[in-house]
């Protein structure tokens, strides 16, 4: 059975989760506070998919600029980590980004468990 939920905003491109820092790269106070926030938007699992999933992620275009989609997927794919829905995002191995008008909000996501569908 597909996980279907939405965000209401999108994330931070990839460009702009991290910085460099004496220690490395480290994640930026905006990507953090995303990242926090939108955890409660995320269903709460009883367990994690440990299978490997098909992803479907819907973007709504917040403006007519020029963007580049799959800038968006990495804070989403790390979120739904983060949340626990999956053990860890190598388990994507179907992934399909676009533009879209998700049912409500800025970002649809529908995971699939490639074992049972």
């Amino acid at each position: 059975m597909p996980l279907t939920f939405t965000l209401p905003e999108l994330p931070p491109s990839v460009n702009g989760m991290y910085k460099n820092a004496r220690r490395g790269r480290v994640k930026t106070p905006e990507y953090k506070a995303w990242r926090d926030h939108m955890m409660w938007m995320c269903p709460r699992v009883n367990r994690a998919i440990t299978a490997d999933v098909a992803v479907d992620y819907i973007f709504k275009r917040p403006d007519k600029r020029r963007r580049d989609v799959g800038n968006l997927e990495k804070a989403v794919s790390d979120l739904i980590v983060a949340a626990g829905i999956l053990e860890d995002d190598s388990q994507i191995v179907d992934i399909r980004l676009r533009w879209g008008q998700p049912d409500d909000g800025m970002v649809q996501i529908t995971v699939m468990d490639l074992e049972y569908n």
